[in-house]
């Protein structure tokens, strides 16, 4: 899924490495460490606005749904 950061177009992406991991669309590289969030593999991700925010909602193998704010990438 796509979202914007700081001016910029990127991508969220999760896997089997049980995180999700942000990405510049420009240049094609990470943004950032892969946030190890679950502990199975991550098989959903969404973007959404609130407050102004984006947040980043990922669904794992693990049964768990995790909210996370893209900007401050911490854990809501």
């Amino acid at each position: 899924t796509t979202a914007q950061l700081r001016g910029r177009t990127v991508v969220v992406s999760g896997g089997w490495d049980d995180a999700v991991q942000v990405w510049d669309l420009a240049t094609r590289a990470p943004v950032g460490s892969p946030v190890p969030d679950h502990t199975g593999f991550v098989c959903a991700v969404a973007t959404a606005q609130s407050g102004g925010r984006t947040a980043v909602i990922s669904g794992g193998r693990d049964n768990t749904v995790r909210v996370w704010d893209l900007d401050a990438r911490t854990r809501q």
